[in-house]
C-alpha cells in the first residue's frame, strides 16, 4: 500500500543470499539476569533478529494506555542521515505490523539517523495528506519528497487542500472535509551499527482533533412561523487556522496558509443546532501570534458582539470554577481528542432585550461570555 500517491515507492530490497552472517547482541532478562546473545550465524535469514525493529505505541491519550490498533491503520518512518540531513530512506508500515506493534528491517546500512514516523488513521493515507519538498515555504510552492533529494530541513507534511471559493473565509479548505487523523513520531541520533541489531521506539501523536458543538437556545430568534424545516441551519459555524502544514519536528510551518474548517455533519436538534468540525493541532505557544478561531454568525454574516472565538484561550480557560484548569499545557491538549462544545444563548437578566451567550468546553466553565446586544434579525 502506497503511504502517498505521488511518493515514489520505497526502493525494493535486493535478493536475499543464501547464507547470511549477523552479530547480534540480545538483551533478555530472565529471573534478574541479563544474557547477551552474538554472532548469530544462519542460512534461514529470519533466524538472526533484525538489523532495526521499530516498535510503535499510541499513549498520549486520555486513558494513558496504548490505543495503536485501534487508531493508526498506515504509517511511514522517513529515515534522514543525521550529519547531512538528506533523505536516505522511506520504510513503509504495513497495517499488520501496525497491529502488533512493530516492523522489522533485516537490512539498514551503518550510519546515524533521524527517523520520523507519519501515521493515519484511514487505509489510504493519500486521501488526506500528502509528503512533500518545500525549499521556500513562504512561495508554497513543493515538489514531491525524493530520496537523495529531500532534506530534513526541507520536507514538510501537508494537509490536502485546494483554494478556498471567494465567500469563505480564509485561504484554503481541506479535501475532503472529513480528513483523517494524522498522528507524528520522531527518535533522533538513531546510530546504527553493522552486525548489531537496534530497537527504536516510536510513541506516536495525534495532530488532528474534532470539535463536537451544540448550539440551544435558538428559538430566542426563530420566528416559529417561519421555520420551515428541521433541518435548516440557523447559524453558520466554522473555524479558521494556519496549522495544516508540518514540519519534520511537527513544528506548524510559520507561513502555513489559513485553512477554512467547516461541518461535515450537521443537524437540528429541537431549538438547537449540532455538529462535528475536524481540525488540526491546536498549539498553545502559535495561538498567540496566529490563533484558531471559532466563527458563529448568522447566514446574513456577523452578530453583533460576538466576535470569533480564539479557540485555544477558551480551552485553556476552561475551569470548574475552583481554580482548576485542566487544558494548561500542551500534553494535555494533546491528550484530548474530541473538545465537546456546549454554546448557549440566553436572555441576559440585567438587561431585558439582550442576550448571553456562554460556552462550555467538555464539560468545563470558561471564562469567556459574549453580550449579544442586539437581537440578530436574519436568523
Amino acid at each position: 500500500m502506497r503511504f502517498i500517491s505521488l511518493i515514489s515507492s520505497r526502493k525494493q530490497a535486493g535478493s536475499f543470499v543464501s547464507a547470511v552472517v549477523c552479530g547480534v547482541v540480545c538483551a533478555i532478562t530472565v529471573m534478574g539476569v541479563t544474557m547477551v546473545f552474538g554472532g548469530c550465524v544462519s542460512e534461514d535469514l529470519a533466524a538472526c533478529p533484525p538489523a532495526l525493529r521499530l516498535t510503535f505505541r499510541y499513549t498520549l491519550n486520555t486513558s494513558r494506555k496504548d490505543q495503536l490498533s485501534e487508531s493508526v491503520r498506515t504509517a511511514r518512518v522517513y529515515v534522514f542521515d543525521y550529519s547531512t540531513g538528506v533523505l536516505t530512506d522511506m520504510i513503509e508500515i504495513p497495517p499488520e505490523d501496525l497491529a502488533r506493534g512493530r516492523h522489522d528491517e533485516p537490512h539498514m546500512p551503518e550510519g546515524l539517523y533521524t527517523m520520523v514516523a507519519w501515521g493515519v488513521s484511514g487505509e489510504e493515507p493519500a486521501r488526506s495528506y500528502s509528503a512533500r519538498q518545500m525549499p521556500d515555504e513562504s512561495t508554497h510552492d513543493n515538489t514531491e519528497v525524493e530520496i537523495g533529494t529531500t532534506t530534513i530541513d526541507d520536507f514538510h507534511m501537508m494537509l490536502g487542500v485546494e483554494r478556498a471559493p471567494s465567500d469563505k473565509e480564509g485561504d484554503i479548505v481541506p479535501v475532503p472535509a472529513d480528513f483523517d487523523d494524522l498522528f507524528w513520531a520522531i527518535a533522533d541520533g538513531v546510530e546504527i551499527v553493522e552486525g548489531e541489531s537496534r530497537r527504536v521506539d516510536l510513541d506516536f501523536l495525534r495532530n488532528t482533533s474534532l470539535l463536537r458543538i451544540a448550539v440551544t437556545g435558538l428559538e430566542h430568534f426563530e420566528d416559529p412561523d417561519t421555520v420551515t424545516s428541521a433541518s435548516g441551519l440557523p447559524l453558520r459555524l466554522f473555524a479558521t487556522g494556519s496549522n495544516g502544514r508540518y514540519r519534520y519536528d511537527d513544528a506548524i510551518d510559520p507561513h502555513a496558509r489559513t485553512v477554512h474548517y467547516t461541518s461535515f455533519d450537521h443537524r437540528r436538534t429541537g431549538g438547537g443546532m449540532s455538529l462535528n468540525i475536524p481540525m488540526q493541532r491546536l498549539h498553545i505557544r502559535r495561538h498567540e501570534d496566529d490563533p484558531v478561531l471559532l466563527h458563529i454568525e448568522s447566514l446574513a454574516g456577523a452578530i453583533p458582539g460576538i466576535p470569533p472565538i480564539d479557540l485555544v484561550s477558551a480551552i485553556t480557560e476552561s475551569n470548574d470554577g475552583m481554580g482548576n484548569y485542566p487544558y494548561k499545557t500542551q500534553e494535555s491538549i494533546d491528550r484530548e481528542h474530541e473538545f465537546r462544545i456546549a454554546l448557549a444563548i440566553s436572555p441576559d437578566p440585567d438587561n431585558p432585550g439582550s442576550y448571553l451567550l456562554t460556552m462550555t468546553i467538555n464539560e468545563w466553565n470558561v471564562i469567556i461570555i459574549r453580550p449579544i446586544i442586539d437581537k440578530p434579525q436574519a436568523l
